[in-house]
This record gives C-alpha cells, structure tokens and sequence, in this order.
C-alpha cells in the first residue's frame, strides 16, 4: 500500500507540479556538509519565468547576426522584445500568489514580468520549492545551498524557469 501511495503521490505532482532539472549546485557534490541551514535565516530569492515564442526567438537571434539576412541589426526594443517574448502579467500575478501563499514577501516584479523577486526564511523557501538547504564548506568559505532540485507545485509551475538564491 506504501507502494500505491507514492504512486498515487507521483502521478499528482506530475500532472499539477514541475521539477527543474538541474538546478541543485554540482559543487556540494565535493563540498562539506555542515547540516541544515537555520530555518529562521532570511534570504533573497528570483524566480525566473519562461519566455514565450522560444523558437521563434531563436530564429529571430540568427538573423539579427546574418549579414544577409533583411533583419540583420535592426534590433528589438526592450518593450518589442517582451511583447513578443516575455510573460504576461496574469503568469507574473500567478507566480506572486505562489510565492505569498508560502509565506514570502515578494519585494519586487520586473516592469515586463521577466522575473519576481522575494524575501523569506529558509523555512519558507524550502516548504515553497521542496527543498532541503544545508551549509557547505567550499574552498576554506561557508555558503548554503539546496541539496536537490526545486520542485513546483500548482499553477505557478507552468510559469517557472528559474529560481535563484537557493545558494
């Protein structure tokens, strides 16, 4: 029956959650772990949102460099670019709630919703991002960093790329 239940548990977070592959450090791999970091420590986190259009985006960078292409150098505004590129404000609002709803204060949104920024404890952001953060001894200096992948539950989770400050 324990079997099921995480079966169960899986098929759920897979359907409502998302993981972000590779974002645990590779440097704790070689580091010393000192244990879990303070659950009381405040830290400044960003939460990157997915751009939209990727391909076309891609496409468009190669001609912006190709000499023969029509488009060569003629440059995107900032306010072009996030119209064609960038997420909206409903997928910024989302991602805010996300973040509040798990006891952050977000402290600031990118004026074309590219990212959010947050503030909260250690305890806050690891219930957030299911997460462990410990402290590590890198090179003589002591630093913490999430020890697996962050992982996203709810609606926000179609919106993240990235979130930044777990080390």
């Amino acid at each position: 029956t324990i079997l099921l239940v995480l079966t169960l548990a899986s098929s759920a977070f897979a359907a409502n959650g998302q993981v972000l592959a590779n974002s645990t450090p590779t440097f704790i791999r070689n580091a010393q772990n000192l244990g879990p970091e303070s659950p009381t420590k405040v830290i400044n986190i960003t939460v990157r949102l997915q751009q939209h259009n990727v391909a076309e985006r891609e496409a468009l960078l190669k001609q912006l460099y190709d000499p023969k292409s029509p488009l060569y150098q003629q440059w995107l505004t900032p306010a072009q670019y996030a119209a064609r590129f960038g997420p909206t404000a409903q997928e910024a609002t989302v991602v805010k709630e996300f973040l509040v709803s798990h006891g952050l204060a977000v402290t600031s949104v990118h004026q074309n919703n590219f990212y959010v920024n947050a503030q909260g404890s250690i305890a806050d952001v690891q219930r957030a991002f299911n997460v462990q953060i410990n402290r590590f001894t890198v090179n003589g200096q002591t630093t913490y960093s999430n020890t697996s992948d962050v992982s996203i539950a709810g609606p926000a989770a179609a919106y993240v790329s990235v979130v930044q400050g777990l080390h």
